[in-house]
């Protein structure tokens, strides 16, 4: 199925998860705090999950401190929606 002139096959997905490796909330290519934004403005209520498969040797393989990051920007984010 196309969409957007875009087509891709699971082995690009497959390749792709296995060269991605996993960063915290703010640190990556998505603007989280329009994407909450857009959350909050469609009532979205459910949960938001930090996961740490793959965790960037930035990061030096500490996962835990990696998701107390990513908690702490995700309040941060929280507490700047409109």
């Amino acid at each position: 199925m196309e969409r957007a002139g875009a087509v891709a096959e699971l082995s690009d997905w497959q390749q792709l998860r296995a060269a991605a490796k996993a960063i915290k909330v703010g640190d990556g290519l998505v603007d989280n705090q329009k994407l909450a934004q857009l959350l909050k403005d469609a009532n979205y209520s459910g949960f938001l999950a930090v996961e740490t498969d793959h965790l960037h040797p930035d990061y030096h393989y500490d996962e835990r401190a990696a998701v107390r990051q990513s908690i702490a920007k995700l309040r941060e984010i929280s507490a700047n929606l409109n």
